[in-house]
C-alpha cells in the first residue's frame, strides 16, 4: 500500500524531444488535413473548371500554410506547461491530447472557412451560368 501512496517524482522533458515528436506528426496532420479539403470538394460538388483552377489552388495552398501555423498551438502549449511546471509533467498522455484536440480543432475552423468561401464560389458560378 505504501508504494501506491508513494508520490513518484516526474521526469524531466527536453525542449528537443517535444519538438522533435511534433515535428514527426506533422505529415499525418497535413495528410488529414487533405483529406479533408478531398471531402469538402467532393461534398460540395466543385468544378474546378480553367476559370477558378487558380482560386482553387490559392485557396488550398493558404489554408494549407494557416493549418501549420495552427499546427504550432500544440507544441506551443506543451512547452508552456513544461515551463509552468518547471520542467516536469507526463508529457506522454499531454501530447496525444493536445495533438488530437488540434487536430479536431483545425478540421472544424478549415472546414468551416472552406465550405463557406467553396459554397460562395459555387453559387456565383451557378447564377453566372444562369445567366
Amino acid at each position: 500500500m505504501k508504494d501506491i501512496l508513494d508520490h513518484q517524482p516526474l521526469k524531466s522533458i527536453e525542449t528537443g524531444h517535444i519538438i522533435k515528436w511534433w515535428n514527426g506528426k506533422r505529415l499525418q496532420y497535413n495528410l488529414i488535413i487533405i483529406i479533408e479539403f478531398i471531402v469538402i470538394y467532393l461534398l460540395i460538388g466543385f468544378n474546378v473548371t480553367p476559370y477558378n483552377v487558380g482560386y482553387v489552388l490559392g485557396f488550398t495552398a493558404f489554408t494549407l500554410l494557416l493549418a501549420n501555423i495552427l499546427y504550432f498551438i500544440g507544441p506551443g502549449t506543451q512547452l508552456l506547461i513544461r515551463r509552468i511546471t518547471s520542467g516536469k509533467h507526463t508529457a506522454d498522455s499531454n501530447k496525444f491530447v493536445l495533438y488530437w484536440a488540434g487536430v479536431l480543432l483545425s478540421t472544424i475552423i478549415i472546414g468551416m472557412c472552406a465550405l463557406t468561401i467553396l459554397r460562395d464560389i459555387y453559387r456565383k458560378e451557378l447564377i453566372e451560368s444562369l445567366t
